[in-house]
């Protein structure tokens, strides 16, 4: 269960409510072969949802679906990873999906993806690492159901992961301007 209240300013002050239930079911399987080759798979699938028998101001379904697979052997390691999600109703703003960021569509701004988020998400990723060092390529979009069409971005970069800590360097793929953007982080 989720209990959310939130509190807006305009055009009066009022408070609304995002009760909803929630459910979670993740699969992680490891493969490791005698010639030292060791697999990653992993999906997972989240669902939240808003309704009036909860007393909810809110009323919205949102769906959120990630899926891994990696393949190393000693110092490399290839991965691809996808996420993709949607929600129907009207969902708050937090509950809507962004792009752009240092987990997903890298080198952009979620801002200028989309500033609001959107009802549908999609984002791909394609890594590999030697050691500590990686490079990446992400594609991805971000969409209301019936607005206007949004096209496709692209970003690539590279940088230096270390157990949980990463620092990166990546590039919004655009035709005309390139603007790099470094991130620093923690990752689980």
């Amino acid at each position: 269960m989720s209990f959310e209240r939130l509190q807006f300013q305009y055009p009066a002050l009022r408070t609304k409510t995002a009760y909803s239930g929630t459910a979670d079911i993740a699969y992680r399987r490891r493969i490791e072969t005698p010639g030292g080759c060791r697999q990653d798979f992993s999906l997972a699938y989240s669902l939240r949802t808003a309704t009036r028998i909860l007393d909810s101001d809110f009323v919205y379904t949102r769906q959120f679906m990630t899926a891994g697979y990696r393949i190393s052997n000693g110092k490399n390691l290839f991965g691809v990873h996808f996420l993709g999600g949607f929600a129907t109703g009207t969902a708050p703003l937090f509950e809507r999906f962004s792009l752009g960021d240092s987990a997903t569509l890298r080198g952009w701004d979620k801002f200028d993806v989309a500033p609001l988020g959107g009802t549908r998400a999609a984002q791909g990723s394609l890594e590999y690492r030697y050691r500590h060092f990686q490079i990446f390529y992400d594609f991805g979009k971000v969409w209301d159901k019936g607005g206007e069409l949004s096209r496709v971005r692209h970003g690539m970069g590279f940088g230096w992961i270390s157990n949980h800590t990463f620092a990166s360097l990546a590039f919004p793929v655009r035709l005309y301007e390139v603007t790099p953007v470094f991130m620093l982080g923690y990752k689980d």
